[in-house]
């Protein structure tokens, strides 16, 4: 019986020093995790230190920006590694590490890597319905890592919102200068105010002009030319006549 007694006395005790340390190390308010627990930065609630390893973050399948799966709901504040390539622009992911705002995974990437910068070559152009207006297309694009320019239309998709700008080079050949061929820029089947340009001097029309625009994410952007008068024709010089989309911030 008194055996009994003692072991009960010591399971209590035990099992009271053991809830005692839990309950003081959830009442700690920094903790240290490292090479030397007994130091720990004063401004930090969670201190770890070393010199040969990392912090490995959750690796996690997403599906799209504005979506929280594989999570059961945004998290402001939750930070994942992602795995996959899904979605469709601008809501499309690539694998990386994804910040959630509350709302909606970003992308956490070096400034460098994150904003377009693309380059299209060999174009050629597309009746629009809007006659004399024809749509322009690149057949030929480079660095579109976010897949924001589609060469079967001609149209850029920004991925996401800030300052662009558009660079035309040698847009179409006019022999008969000077002439009255248009260069019109449109966003969201509108015209872009102050993006219209005409009455050049030199038998190539759009030498180097650079267009600046302000985004929003999903904004479909693409180039139109009038260039039907004086006998006015595509520039085909792949190395000449370029296009160059890129964020300046």
């Amino acid at each position: 019986m008194k055996t009994k007694q003692l072991l009960s006395r010591t399971f209590f005790v035990t099992t009271f020093s053991i809830a005692s340390l839990l309950t003081g190390s959830s009442l700690q308010a920094q903790v240290k995790i490292g090479n030397n627990p007994a130091t720990i930065n004063n401004a930090a609630i969670l201190d770890i230190e070393s010199t040969n390893k990392g912090i490995l973050l959750p690796r996690v399948a997403l599906t799209a920006t504005n979506a929280a799966g594989p999570l059961s709901a945004h998290v402001a504040g939750m930070t994942v590694y992602n795995t996959a390539s899904a979605g469709a622009v601008p809501f499309n992911v690539t694998p990386g590490v994804y910040f959630n705002d509350g709302n909606k995974w970003a992308k956490i990437s070096p400034v460098e890597s994150d904003l377009t910068y693309i380059t299209t070559t060999n174009p050629t152009q597309l009746t629009s319905n809007a006659a004399p207006w024809q749509d322009f297309r690149f057949q030929t694009e480079a660095s579109d890592v976010l897949n924001e320019y589609n060469p079967a239309t001609g149209k850029f998709t920004a991925a996401r919102g800030g300052l662009y700008t558009m660079t035309f080079n040698a847009f179409c050949f006019c022999p008969n200068a000077p002439f009255e061929a248009t260069l019109q820029i449109d966003i969201n089947n509108e015209q872009y105010p102050g993006a219209t340009y005409k009455s050049q001097s030199s038998a190539y029309f759009s030498s180097s002009v650079t267009i600046p625009m302000k985004l929003s994410a999903g904004d479909v952007v693409y180039p139109r030319m009038n260039a039907t008068v004086n006998g006015c024709t595509i520039a085909s010089n792949t190395n000449l006549t370029f296009m160059t989309i890129m964020q300046v911030r």
